[in-house]
């Protein structure tokens, strides 16, 4: 089957819809936000919800790269399911691997049209008051094809979040560290672009200093406080994962411009 075709099966569609439908599904058009952009898509708060959209499968150069094609966009979706099924169920303490740092995808949608004019006007609102290095979404066709990745509102990256004390660093520390140990152990996980924009950071609204998060490694249930700090990792564009079926990665020696950044802007790859 070819990977479009799997892509609307995942996504449980006969066929591409417009990216208004998917957005009005969420929120009303006004109050559509852009949270923030990648090389490759752009991110909006719909509701209570993150969409990230990014355009594949189109001949033309999004921010001076190739678009990704169904194969690849296919594969996050995959990946992102596999994530998922390390969230537990309340109650259920019978997974052998189990944690909640990663982001929680809620749905996926394929679509096709031009840009709506809803998300230009959030880009534009985005653009003025933080300057957009992305290129323009005024640039996509009638014909462009889109995959919405629908995610939790995980709050702010790190990198414009500031930490309050030793604790909330502590706890950061542990649950990146113990989300990444069991999908490792789960799924052979690699994140490969670990940096502090793909770490977002949200408080309690009435922090708890007692509050804990539970993880299950390899059998093994162990807690650790929070401090009122909830820790979501996310964007698996870059990753590796199998699932049971079959290995799932990008082969990132295809882009050697992913290894050319600036001297001392460092990035892990894990």
């Amino acid at each position: 089957m070819p990977a479009f075709s799997q892509l609307l099966q995942v996504c449980r569609q006969s066929a591409p819809v417009t990216l208004a439908e998917v957005f009005s599904t969420y929120c009303k058009p006004e109050s559509i936000m852009k949270l923030g952009e990648g090389t490759f898509g752009e991110a909006f708060r719909a509701g209570s919800t993150a969409c990230k959209v990014v355009p594949f499968d189109g001949t033309s150069l999004v921010n001076g790269e190739t678009q990704k094609k169904s194969e690849e966009v296919l594969d996050e979706a995959l990946i992102c399911l596999t994530l998922n099924n390390l969230r537990a169920d309340r109650g259920d303490n019978m997974k052998e691997n189990s944690c909640g740092g990663f982001i929680e995808t809620k749905d996926f949608w394929v679509c096709q049209g031009p840009y709506d004019p809803s998300l230009i006007s959030a880009w534009e609102d985005w653009d003025a008051k933080c300057g957009s290095e992305n290129d323009h979404p005024n640039v996509f066709s009638s014909e462009q094809f889109y995959i919405v990745f629908v995610q939790a509102d995980g709050g702010r990256d790190l990198e414009s979040f500031a930490l309050l004390d030793y604790n909330e660093a502590r706890s950061l520390l542990v649950q990146v560290t113990a989300s990444l140990a069991v999908a490792e152990c789960a799924c052979e996980f690699e994140h490969r672009d670990l940096h502090w924009g793909n770490i977002l950071l949200d408080r309690d609204e009435i922090p708890d200093k007692n509050q804990t998060m539970s993880f299950t490694i390899q059998g093994k249930r162990m807690c650790s406080k929070t401090f009122g700090l909830n820790v979501s990792i996310i964007d698996f564009t870059l990753s590796r994962i199998n699932t049971g079926d079959a290995i799932l990665f990008l082969d990132l020696s295809a882009d050697p411009a992913l290894f050319e950044g600036p001297k001392r802007d460092k990035q892990v790859f894990r």
